[in-house]
């Protein structure tokens, strides 16, 4: 299996990819994605997320971008299979 998807945990570029942004543009929508219910960084630090945590909240709350993307071929949603 994939390392990416076994870790327990994610950093910037990783929860990016899964949502579709470059690292930067995550960054920038960090605070309105937070305000939406995206879950917050683990307690302690400031760039990782539990990967448990973003991938329920990509699931649950996938969005009609997310939802064009994922028909048009994108490979941000390939992360998630066996998941």
């Amino acid at each position: 299996m994939d390392a990416l998807v076994t870790k327990p945990t994610m950093n910037t570029a990783e929860v990016a990819q899964a949502l579709g942004y470059c690292s930067r543009r995550f960054k920038n929508k960090l605070i309105s994605l937070e305000a939406t219910g995206f879950p917050a960084p683990l307690p302690g630090f400031t760039n990782r997320w539990s990967r448990q945590a973003v991938l329920a909240w990509i699931n649950r709350d996938r969005s009609p971008i997310m939802a064009i993307r994922t028909t048009h071929g994108s490979n941000a949603f390939n992360l998630f299979e066996g998941a």
